[in-house]
């Protein structure tokens, strides 16, 4: 790739971690509602705050990690980009779905098997579904006019 300067700009740096940060509130809540901490009214209202925040939440980070996309210039930019973006979000979607379901077996729940683990290009694990979304809106985004597949984060 060429060599160009990186600069971050910090209000899409803040709004990512800003939208992951309402991801964590936003489980949490359901967390909260499903295990039924509080009881009435309190429960409705922490179920509508968490459904409301995930209505907006990812696709605004999806958002925020486009905003900045540039082209490839080349058909080797475009095979370095997916390697990268590989790397970043393919190999920990692997790793992370493998640990889920260990964790999973050892806490006696079995929502998924092992077997999962051999479906995951077709059938996401649990909340690892955004790493999987994301790669694959990258891969699969055609750009106007070039004949690259490009990158939306």
């Amino acid at each position: 790739m060429q060599n160009i300067s990186h600069h971050r700009i910090k209000w899409i740096d803040f709004g990512k971690g800003f939208t992951i940060l309402l991801v964590i509130v936003a489980h949490t809540l359901g967390g909260i509602y499903t295990n039924y901490i509080y009881n009435g009214y309190i429960n409705s209202i922490i179920k509508i705050i968490g459904e409301t925040l995930f209505l907006f939440i990812m696709p605004v980070f999806f958002s925020l990690s486009g905003y900045l996309f540039k082209n490839p210039k080349s058909f080797s930019d475009y095979l370095l980009m997916v390697k990268k973006k590989a790397w970043n979000l393919l190999v920990p979607y692997v790793v992370f779905s493998i640990i889920y379901v260990l964790l999973s077996k050892v806490g006696g729940k079995n929502t998924y098997t092992w077997n999962s683990l051999f479906k995951i290009y077709i059938v996401p694990i649990s909340y690892l579904w955004f790493l999987y979304i994301l790669f694959f809106i990258f891969y699969f985004r055609i750009s106007r006019g070039s004949i690259f597949v490009s990158c939306l984060c």
